[in-house]
């Protein structure tokens, strides 16, 4: 009896260890919440998944003619600007920083980054790059980076960090 209690004690202990390592990695590590947010979006008005669905059978059609003709030709250049909510000066990403993640993102997309290999035979160069926007949505001048400071410390899948007043 007492050599099965001292068994289940070290499972139990080695069982913690794991958690605590495994769980405190978990719990730390950042997602992206644009699935849960949408899925929420859905069960709020349903309306918004058969809209989607619609847009999805679209793109599905668009996508078939357009293998056997392609309207343009050329690499396609999108505009954006990145918004930086921070709450301690710590957080504010440098302009080096966001400039050094565009550049990653283009090579993704171009399928030119060093990591590329053949084990994705789905992936390709889909002749679309990201730029920093010039022109902000009035027509005036940018640098498409905005850095807000914030008295937030954090923000959960709702759109609260979309408006100044939340």
């Amino acid at each position: 009896m007492r050599s099965l209690k001292g068994l289940l004690t070290k499972k139990v202990f080695i069982t913690f260890c794991l958690f605590s390592i495994l769980g405190g990695n978990l719990i730390s590590q950042r997602n992206c919440a644009t699935m849960e947010v949408l899925s929420k979006n859905f069960q709020e008005n349903p309306r918004l998944f058969k809209i989607r669905e619609k847009i999805d059978q679209q793109t599905q059609r668009s996508i078939r003619v357009s293998n056997s003709k392609r309207s343009f030709q050329g690499v396609i250049t999108i505009p954006v600007v990145v918004h930086v909510v921070y709450n301690e000066p710590i957080e504010e990403i440098s302009d080096a920083q966001i400039l050094s993640q565009m550049e990653v993102l283009n090579e993704d997309f171009r399928r030119l980054n060093n990591d590329a290999d053949n084990l994705w035979p789905q992936a390709d160069d889909i002749e679309i790059e990201f730029c920093l926007a010039t022109l902000g949505p009035n027509g005036e001048s940018t640098l498409g980076i905005t850095k807000t400071l914030t008295n937030r410390v954090s923000f959960s899948t709702t759109d609260r960090v979309k408006s100044n007043s939340t």
